[in-house]
């Protein structure tokens, strides 16, 4: 239960939030990348989006099952990760046709079996009986797994995140049924077939109701507006509130979807909607046109009889929620950013304050088209001419944003930990004749304090009654004991923004110079926010940390600086190129001598309250 909750939660961290990609969405970038040829880059993309789908079937154990025909090993059989790059070698450019016909089917497969597997798999998984520590914690990883790329997958398929929460709301926590009743409906409503939904949208417009007419109807590509007359909205005792408070100017509109749920239905009409939109608004000029929040769904029930609901859409953006930068450090956010104001440039000050603007038409404007493409701007614009080579927008953008999200990592889950104790009101633990209050510690004194077993077991125990939690910040403060696999977490996470931010790129551009996008952007907005706030964060931090520093190039170049810095001396390996050297380090790490250390990374935490 804890797993789904933390997976859809609205406050949820950014790498305990359900993942945007999954084998599905892999399939369908990659398809979509076909289309363009050569063009706009798409050998190199197709490269990247191929590696990535590559990695998530080597993980997933649901496509060795024989329902999917085999088809899984013949494409992981095609797609050689070593000569993925090679255009001249990689059979996903010198076999085109026939990964496409792999791929096509693939999806097909997919989108028929998967959901029935994976729900199978996590039934199969919570049944089991219980075993060792050992046994215990890879069943842990792997409940969570199978349950994170299940919800992914459906996703996908037009759910949103709110709905999936929901679904843990009626179904996981109620208390009146077991949990195997529980699960039951859980795996009932995740699995339902694809049915036919006609959703009925209600907008208010006064330019767009006299443009239709009184009494009249026109249909627009897969969308039938209607205009309804206020007598008949006031005798209609079936409609919501919302609906009837608002009648003047109400304009319905009806759109037939195929979908596995009735709110999944909504998000695809919702995105047939506004493409149908984007045409009209131009004759209703500067008039805005409200969307009211509830909708009709009409559906065949089990007999076949017609069955027309009215529901509320109760969707909200989901939150980056630990943003470091909080009401407890506004003296230092406002004196750092006075001080700079005073010493920089004009051309500075214009930059800093040119991301800023772009952030906060990001996180305001409605359309989500719009904020993905302000914040990026905003990470464009705050990135540029950190390095003296010859990068593009987006190289820039990765060269920067990396080792800040990187580092962000460790502060956000040390973070996440301080924000347990506070929430749970855990009192002091005991430590080497001390009493320590976890809530009031930086995270340099926070991390030197989780390499203490004693603390790690007290913190372990204190979270018995969270079985979720207590896997998961198990496992990070196990990290925080071995400096050389933090770094290693370290630098998985780093190469995972890495392709995440060659997507939203991608989508970026999509919007910008064909208005292509897929539906689900919720969960990658979020991600985009998240690397923005970190990336910004950073920047105060170090300009607060030295200074001297006048400018964002100047902070970043120091702060990748550190990062190197921090991670080499964690991660001997770093660096090194001649293979006897790598072997010989590896030794000496697998036997404990290496010259391991993470000094300067507890240096940089202690400025982290």
């Amino acid at each position: 239960m804890e797993c789904w909750f933390s997976l859809c939660h609205l406050h949820s961290l950014d790498n305990d939030r359900v993942s945007h990609n999954n084998v599905l969405n892999a399939t369908n970038e990659l398809l979509q990348l076909y289309l363009f040829n050569d063009k706009h880059g798409s050998v190199d993309k197709r490269a990247l989006v191929t590696l990535e789908m590559v990695e998530l079937m080597e993980s997933d154990r649901q496509l060795e099952n024989a329902l999917l025909l085999g088809v899984p090993q013949h494409i992981l059989a095609l797609c050689d990760k070593k000569i993925l790059r090679d255009p001249t070698k990689s059979a996903v450019e010198c076999q085109r046709e026939l990964v496409v016909s792999l791929v096509t089917q693939f999806r097909s497969l997919l989108m028929e079996h998967y959901r029935f597997l994976a729900a199978e798999d996590l039934e199969y998984l919570l049944k089991a009986e219980l075993g060792d520590k050992e046994t215990e914690e890879k069943r842990f990883e792997k409940i969570y797994s199978v349950t994170e790329a299940l919800i992914s997958h459906v996703l996908t398929l037009g759910m949103t995140v709110a709905e999936c929460f929901m679904l843990y709301k009626n179904c996981l926590s109620s208390v009146s049924t077991s949990f195997e009743e529980a699960f039951s409906l859980l795996k009932k409503s995740v699995t339902r077939a694809q049915s036919i939904y006609q959703v009925s949208i209600f907008l208010r417009s006064q330019k767009l109701y006299e443009l239709i007419g009184k009494g009249r109807s026109r249909k627009y590509q897969d969308s039938v507006f209607y205009t309804l007359d206020e007598e008949d909205i006031t005798a209609d005792e079936t409609l919501p509130t919302d609906i009837k408070k608002r009648k003047k100017s109400l304009v319905q509109v009806d759109i037939e979807v195929s979908a596995i749920s009735i709110f999944s239905a909504r998000t695809q009409a919702e995105f047939s909607l506004n493409q149908s939109l984007d045409r009209i608004t131009y004759m209703v000029k500067r008039e805005p046109i409200e969307r009211l929040n509830s909708f009709g769904a009409t559906f065949l029930d089990g007999n076949d009889n017609e069955i027309k609901k009215f529901f509320y859409n109760f969707e909200k953006p989901l939150q980056t929620s630990l943003d470091r930068l909080g009401d407890d450090e506004f003296e230092l956010y406002m004196e750092t950013m006075d001080r700079v104001q005073r010493q920089a440039s004009k051309e500075t000050i214009s930059k800093i304050n040119a991301a800023f603007r772009y952030f906060q038409n990001g996180v305001s404007e409605s359309s989500q088209e719009s904020q993905l493409s302000s914040l990026w701007s905003a990470l464009e614009s705050i990135t540029q001419g950190v390095s003296s080579k010859g990068m593009g927008k987006d190289e820039h953008v990765h060269f920067t944003v990396l080792p800040c999200i990187a580092l962000d990592y460790l502060i956000k889950q040390l973070f996440a930990l301080k924000g347990v104790s506070k929430n749970l009101n855990w009192k002091n633990i005991e430590f080497e004749g001390k009493s320590v209050e976890i809530q009031t510690l930086n995270l340099g004194n926070l991390y030197a304090l989780l390499k203490n077993q004693h603390v790690k077991q007290e913190i372990v125990q204190r979270l018995d009654d969270y079985p979720y939690a207590q896997y998961k910040f198990s496992r990070f403060i196990e990290l925080c004991q071995c400096p050389y696999k933090l770094a290693l977490k370290m630098g998985e996470h780093k190469n995972k923004v890495s392709m995440q931010l060659s997507r939203l790129y991608r989508f970026r551009n999509a919007i910008v110079h064909n208005s292509q996008t897929g539906m689900r952007l919720d969960i990658i907005l979020a991600n985009l926010e998240h690397y923005l706030r970190s990336t910004l964060n950073a920047m105060i931090y170090t300009m607060h940390h030295a200074t001297t520093i006048s400018s964002p190039e100047e902070a970043f170049i120091r702060y990748r600086h550190m990062f190197e810095a921090i991670t080499n001396e964690m991660n001997p390996l770093q660096g090194l190129t001649n293979k006897s050297a790598i072997e010989g380090m590896k030794k000496q790490i697998e036997n404990g001598n290496a010259p391991i250390r993470d000094s300067l990374l507890t240096k940089w935490l202690e400025v982290h309250q």
